[in-house]
This record gives C-alpha cells, structure tokens and sequence, in this order.
C-alpha cells in the first residue's frame, strides 16, 4: 500500500509526522476486508478534519456519509489539532464510515469551494478547488481540464511486458501513471520516468505506451448520484454540497470493444469479421 502523503513544514516534538489509519474496504467479490493506509508529512498545525477529508478523498466515498476518526475508541473533534491528542508517531486511528444519510438531510455546506472526481476509467480520484455556487457545469468542465494540465495524468492503452533490454517495466491496459519531479532522471529519447499510482513504483515506460490525458469539455459528463448534469445547470442549483464527489465519464484513450449505437443489434458471430475467413459465396 501506498503511504498517503501530506505537504507541510516541519513539525515540532509532539507533532506525529506519520500515522497508521484502520479502514475498510469493499473487494471486487464484495467482501470488506480491514486495511491499514499510512499517512506521511503530517503538516504542523493539522488538525483531525485535514486528515478527515484526506480519508474522504482515499476511500471515495460521499461527503453524505459522515466519516468518524477515533483514537483508542474516543471520537476525535474535527477542530482540533491531532497534536492536542498526544497522538504519538506510528499511533492508530481508526476510520468509522457511518451510513449515508437520506436524501434532504443536509449535510456539509452548501457554499460550494472544492468538488472531488471519480471515474472507473481513473484509478485515484481528484479534486478542484476554488468552486462556486454560480459556475455552471460548464464551468466545473473547464476547470477539470485546467486541473489536468497543471497535474498530468498518463494512461497505459496497452499491456507490455518488462523489457530488460529497454530498460521498461511491465504494464497493463488502464494503468495510471504521474510525474514525480524529485525522481531522479528522465528517461531518454522516446521514453519517460514515471510514478505508477496503483503502487507507487517508478519506472521507465514507452511514451507511445503511456500518453498524456488531454479532455476537452466536450468530452466529459458529469453525474451526480448518477444523473447527468446539464452544461447550462448552476452548480448551487443541482443539490450539491461543498467536497461533494461527482462520477467523470469519458471515452478512454485504449480500444474499446463493441458499444451498441443508436439501439443497433450487435454483429452477427460474436463480432467484427475474423481476418483470414472465407466469404461465403
């Protein structure tokens, strides 16, 4: 697992500069399964809402479920400094997720400043700050795309194996990829040094095999409890609130398989026409 990290400045005796969070997590079986994530660079005043919303961000869950820190089983205040709870270096706080709350049951703010991103074809989610109640979903739009450029996002569209002889890992279609500028080194002509999220491994990969993630507004929906949000819609006006996470859909850049158009039939023999059959005469 992937320590979390926190920027900040150097801490003073008594601050923790890393804990170990207990949560839960849902496999692909459905099972829930326990997991410990580290959080490093813990900043000098952070305060148990930091570290909250950070763990919002990391288990991608909606700001409607209401998430509770605790420190040997006492709850801690969301206020307060996680220094003003003695919590010593490597201590353990535990994660609890409490059930989401009905529709109509405000929770959280409604002045909107930052908005968190999910999407299936991302393996971490991301956030925009600097919202308002008065952008439209356009707006939000134009604001993910800035976001993209200032924090590039690369996708393997293909698998490939380790090559000693290149000097490239081993990739898998949908890996995610970013750019770590303390890395040392930059790859070479046709290639490049970068940070695997899923595992935080660096490595050298094939430009080709990796390009950047370039969305143009066009190109993105956006859903909220998965109903699609009109461009032309004002953000205080579709019932969210502040740190809000939305589902970003867009056309991945790897090969598809076949997507039905129009209500059309899928092709006949399981799809497109296998090179090298004979026609029928």
């Amino acid at each position: 697992m992937v320590p979390l990290q926190l920027e900040g400045v150097e801490a003073p005796p008594g601050t923790p500069r890393k804990v170990n969070v207990r949560h839960t997590a849902v496999k692909a079986t459905g099972h829930i399964v326990p997991l410990i994530t580290t959080v490093e660079n813990l900043p000098e005043h952070c305060t148990v809402r930091d570290l909250q919303l950070l763990m919002y961000d990391h288990l991608s869950v909606s700001i409607r479920q209401p998430i509770e820190l605790r420190y040997w089983g006492k709850p801690l205040d969301v206020d307060k400094m996680l220094k003003e709870y003695a919590i010593k270096e490597h201590s353990e706080i535990t994660v609890v997720v409490k059930p989401r709350l009905p529709e109509g049951v405000p929770y959280g703010s409604s002045e909107l400043h930052r908005i968190r991103f999910a999407s299936h074809n991302l393996q971490k989610p991301f956030a925009v700050e600097g919202v308002s109640n008065d952008m439209t979903v356009l707006d939000l739009k134009v604001m993910v795309q800035a976001h993209l450029k200032a924090n590039p996002i690369y996708l393997a569209i293909v698998t490939a194996p380790e090559d000693e002889r290149a000097g490239t890992v081993a990739i898998k279609v949908g890996d995610q990829f970013y750019s770590d500028s303390s890395a040392p080194g930059k790859g070479g002509k046709g290639v490049m040094k970068l940070r695997r999220v899923k595992d935080g491994s660096l490595g050298t990969v094939n430009e080709a095999d990796v390009p950047l993630l370039v969305l143009q507004p066009e190109q993105m929906t956006l859903l909220h409890d998965g109903v699609k949000l009109m461009d032309d819609a004002f953000l205080g006006s579709v019932g969210l609130v502040n740190n809000e996470q939305l589902y970003l859909d867009f056309k991945p850049p790897w090969p598809q398989s076949w997507l039905p158009e129009d209500g059309s039939a899928p092709p006949k023999g399981g799809g497109a026409e296998k090179k090298g059959a004979k026609k029928k005469k």
